[in-house]
């Protein structure tokens, strides 16, 4: 089951954990437990759409994308055989910086992260505007949305020329 991870690169630290692609085949029916842990887990899926649930039962949408927040049980992912994508591990700090909302509001969550807007936070969690370091606008950064609306791989993540 091959995983690369990618270093982080020192402006990245106090936003990303870890980064690591991954191409696994295993048995059809095999279940994942994703683990509780110190960050938020932003997953993008290359092939088909990740089938998760908590283990009290409740479950999510099919995701090609998805944010999970900070959680104390475990998530399944039911693999269908095969996942292969890129699993970013997010800081709060990260979640605050990708999505201006924080941490708090993605706990015991999966989403995708298109829903992950600052006018969809709760109103004890959003930031007032004006203070040293927020968005002027309630949209999301230039990179989410170069992510979201490019339709080819080099204008999704390459800047350069795009």
């Amino acid at each position: 089951m091959p995983a690369w991870t990618h270093p982080i690169r020192p402006g990245l630290r106090p936003y990303v954990v870890s980064c690591v692609g991954y191409d696994w085949r295993l048995a059809p029916d095999a279940i994942h437990h994703g683990v509780p842990s110190l960050g938020l887990t932003l997953i993008f899926q290359f092939d088909e759409p990740l089938d998760c649930g908590w283990l009290d039962g409740t479950s999510g949408s099919p995701f090609n994308i998805l944010l999970a927040g900070l959680h104390n049980a475990p998530a399944l992912i039911r693999t269908h055989g095969r996942q292969h994508g890129i699993h970013v591990t997010l800081t709060p700090w990260g979640a605050r910086a990708l999505f201006d909302c924080p941490a708090a509001e993605f706990a015991h969550t999966m989403l995708p992260p298109m829903t992950c807007h600052p006018a969809n936070c709760t109103p004890r969690c959003r930031r007032p505007r004006g203070r040293r370091g927020s968005r002027s606008s309630t949209t999301s950064s230039p990179a989410v949305s170069r992510m979201l609306t490019s339709t080819t791989f080099p204008r999704r993540y390459h800047t350069h020329g795009s």
